[in-house]
């Protein structure tokens, strides 16, 4: 696929994968899930790509058949750094910066440990 490369085009393709979900506060994180899926297939550069998804939730927001109230609520995740904290955090575990799932196995060898402990204790309780 071409590098999208105006906003009429980004918002393009984010309507054709995204049209079908409905706005609303619940469905916020999903649609923002498609708009950096769709900026990542632009030219732009980092901050550049958080300024696109931005302003295309802000024109989805404004477009969306929803009450003022909820819009409102849409708008505050924006305004409290909610939505940009949440793509920081999806661009630091994109590039492996989080660290999840790294002790993932000494986590259940440890696990295992503690139930095998737990086993014979409760074990030598109930033969008393």
């Amino acid at each position: 696929m071409k590098k999208l490369e105006t906003f009429d085009e980004i918002a393009r393709e984010l309507k054709r994968r995204a049209g079908h979900i409905e706005m609303s506060v619940n469905n916020l994180m999903t649609i923002l899930q498609y708009i950096l899926e769709v900026v990542e297939l632009t030219k732009a550069k980092g901050p550049q790509k958080k300024t696109f998804a931005i302003s295309l939730l802000n024109q989805i927001i404004d477009e969306a058949d929803i009450s003022n109230e909820e819009k409102n609520e849409c708008r505050n995740m924006i305004k409290n750094g909610t939505l940009s904290n949440t793509i920081d955090l999806v661009i630091t575990a994109s590039k492996k910066k989080t660290k999840i799932n790294k002790n993932k196995k000494r986590l259940s060898l440890n696990f295992n440990k503690a139930s095998i402990l737990q086993n014979r204790f409760s074990n030598k309780r109930h033969s008393k």
